[in-house]
């Protein structure tokens, strides 16, 4: 194809290089024609991981490899992590200065934005703050409400955390809602056997996002009298307009 202008592919993979080859192509040619894109020895890149992130430092990867694929290997978006923060990154322009991108890991990961999921640069720098992770429990605790991860913990403890079940929570049927693999999974945990029995091998290690619920008996016995008191007060008067 002589009368196609030399055409810049940086930054794209080979599904979007081809996709701009061809493209280019169809403006200068009608006829039909197949077209065939690799690449023999990919280039590769030098980049910086910084933050809170599992070794930091230099990476080589290679050129236009997406920041997904750097942050799962230095452990940002494990199961459970919150993924509603951000993390940064700063590429160097033509004039020295720094341009900084804010990038939503819920794009990145879960929405499958590439515009968020950028193609990576030599010299980019990838800025991961602290990510906030905590741990939800609800129900017949005394003190239900949002806690924060501490890794290590398991199920029992953050119900001791939460100042312990109350007289009302049914331990045999707590629930533990994950996040895997995009969809929640919920695991049945007899929690009874766990706090009262000692059985601490059936203990769950929680992570970041889990949601704990304490269910409540449906009969208490506190709540048992005036149920009764209802029940009777309902055959007293059944009894009276019956007998009328």
């Amino acid at each position: 194809f002589p009368n196609v202008s030399e055409m810049s592919l940086s930054g794209l993979t080979l599904v979007e290089g081809k996709a701009m080859m061809i493209k280019g192509i169809k403006r200068k040619y009608h006829e039909r024609f197949d077209l065939s894109l690799m690449v023999a020895v990919p280039k590769q890149i030098t980049i910086y991981v910084t933050g809170q992130v599992d070794g930091p430092g230099l990476r080589t990867v290679y050129d236009s490899t997406r920041i997904s694929h750097v942050l799962k290997s230095v452990g940002v978006a494990k199961g459970g992590s919150d993924l509603s923060e951000s993390v940064y990154l700063k590429r160097q322009t033509e004039n020295g200065s720094f341009d900084e991108y804010k990038l939503k890991l819920h794009d990145i990961f879960l929405a499958n934005d590439a515009k968020q999921n950028m193609a990576l640069q030599n010299g980019d720098i990838i800025a991961v703050p602290s990510i906030k992770s905590y741990v939800y429990i609800y129900g017949e605790v005394s003190r239900g409400g949002t806690f924060g991860y501490v890794p290590g913990q398991t199920l029992s403890d953050y119900i001791n955390v939460a100042g312990g079940p109350t007289a009302r929570a049914n331990l045999d049927s707590v629930t533990v809602t994950r996040q895997e693999d995009g969809r929640p999974k919920v695991y049945h945990i007899n929690a009874s056997q766990i706090l009262h029995r000692g059985e601490t091998e059936k203990d769950l290690e929680i992570i970041p996002g889990d949601v704990i619920s304490v269910p409540g008996n449906f009969f208490y016995f506190s709540d048992f009298a005036s149920f009764a008191n209802t029940v009777l007060l309902a055959l007293t008067l059944y009894t009276a307009v019956a007998g009328r």
